[in-house]
């Protein structure tokens, strides 16, 4: 049986939930966005589309443009 080291998955887990938090703060921000990207790119985890809107500061085309390439 394998062990696991206590303080690892503690930090693993605080990591997650700090993903999470983020990626619900998005999600409420870009709303509509990710809705119309979700119905283009439907092999995208949501995650990912999110962090793409993110990264074009909210702009759908230009992460239509990015995510499309």
């Amino acid at each position: 049986t394998q062990r696991t080291n206590p303080a690892v998955k503690s930090s693993h887990t605080a990591t997650d939930i700090a993903e999470t938090e983020e990626e619900k703060h998005l999600k409420s921000q870009y709303k509509d966005e990710l809705t119309k990207l979700q119905e283009l790119f439907a092999d995208w985890t949501e995650a990912d589309l999110l962090f793409a809107l993110q990264e074009a500061q909210g702009d759908l085309e230009l992460t239509i443009t990015r995510v499309s390439e």
